[in-house]
């Protein structure tokens, strides 16, 4: 790790991974931190919506639907991790949908690329068990408007960390509904060349009545953007034994020419670590391979000695949260260029050398 920090920040030379760990091995034991990586941002803003896995179409056509949406491994806490709930934010005024039924169910994805796509029979991208996380009858749910909100797993997940993770909603809306809920997307922000630059959900749809969220195949034909999902975690890293939290990192959806956004790292407190920038070729539709990088647990998205990786300085975290801000250049030569995010730390208060998930997005 420590050579990885000489090569993107000639300002950590002298800094020794050994000096920091002992500085840190007095703080205080974690308490299962709960931490969260937006896919594919951290913003409740927005105009347009999808109303498939949650939410219904006003006129009733999505009360029964059945969705999946493939989050990629990038996207992900590449250690893995414990899942405990989704977050989807409500684009509409505030309602509240009774559900006849709500199941939910996740599964790991084998990772045999960095450009993954789900198949169109649902079963073949649950693979042979899935964990049924969520599945009530007769229950209600409040979305406020432009608010994430939580639900939280009955059953956990096990994330593996290097695998892409699928999330399937089987939802039918009580007769009697009225008004719409659509959780926000990331349109026109992920739009690129004229397409979703992340893989679609696959959907089937109907209204009471259909048993449309009974499905085994796909039935649409629309552009089928997910909604934006907070996935959250708590407690250890599958792969890193060590350690005893998931550190994670998010960026808002908000990155313009001559605009500014965040870029928020969530650890222990007492952590130590680097947000790293890298700016992409312009439009990268296809993402890079991850790499393993001895001494860091987890899998590495951004490039190493890349001349367009640079870092946003040294953090120690006395906080579970580390927020830095970057503007970028009020130059049209940056529209349609991409940058990719990622952080590595000391993970507190064992200090073992972790990777976070790792993000991206198109300069607008």
């Amino acid at each position: 790790m420590q050579a990885f920090l000489r090569r993107v920040d000639p300002v950590l030379h002298q800094i020794s991974v050994v000096g920091l760990a002992a500085t840190f091995a007095g703080a205080a034991g974690a308490q299962s931190l709960v931490t969260f990586t937006a896919y594919p941002a951290d913003a409740t803003s927005g105009s347009v919506g999808n109303n498939a896995p949650l939410g219904r179409n006003a006129n009733g056509g999505t009360d029964e639907a059945r969705s999946q949406i493939l989050i990629p491994a990038q996207f992900l806490p590449p250690a893995g991790g414990t899942v405990i709930g989704i977050e989807m934010a409500n684009l509409f005024a505030a309602n509240t949908l009774n559900y006849t039924s709500l199941e939910i169910r996740a599964a790991n994805l084998s990772n045999t690329g960095p450009n993954p796509v789900l198949n169109p029979t649902f079963a073949t991208n649950l693979g042979a068990a899935p964990t049924t996380v969520f599945s009530v009858t007769n229950t209600s749910i409040t979305w406020p408007a432009r608010t994430w909100t939580r639900i939280t797993f009955q059953t956990p997940f096990v994330y593996l960390g290097g695998d892409h993770l699928v999330l399937d909603f089987q939802k039918a809306v009580a007769l009697g509904a009225s008004g719409g809920v659509a959780h926000v997307n990331d349109y026109p922000a992920r739009w690129v060349n004229g397409a979703y630059d992340l893989p679609i959900m696959m959907v089937s749809y109907g209204g009471v009545g259909s048993n449309a969220h009974l499905g085994t195949v796909n039935t649409s034909t629309g552009a089928r953007m997910p909604p934006r999902v907070r996935v959250v975690f708590q407690g250890a890293p599958i792969l890193c034994p060590a350690s005893l939290s998931v550190p994670t990192m998010s960026v808002s959806d908000s990155v313009v020419i001559g605009g500014t956004f965040a870029i928020e790292t969530q650890a222990e407190v007492g952590s130590v670590g680097v947000q790293l920038v890298e700016l992409l070729a312009p439009a990268l539709v296809s993402r890079p391979s991850s790499m393993i990088l001895p001494g860091v647990c987890g899998e590495g998205w951004v490039t190493p000695g890349s001349p367009t990786l640079f870092t946003l300085g040294l953090a120690i975290f006395g906080t579970t949260s580390h927020s830095a801000a970057l503007t970028i250049p009020a130059s049209p030569a940056f529209q349609g260029m991409r940058l990719g995010f990622q952080s590595v730390l000391l993970s507190a208060p064992t200090m073992v050398p972790i990777w976070s998930n790792a993000t991206d997005a198109t300069v607008m």
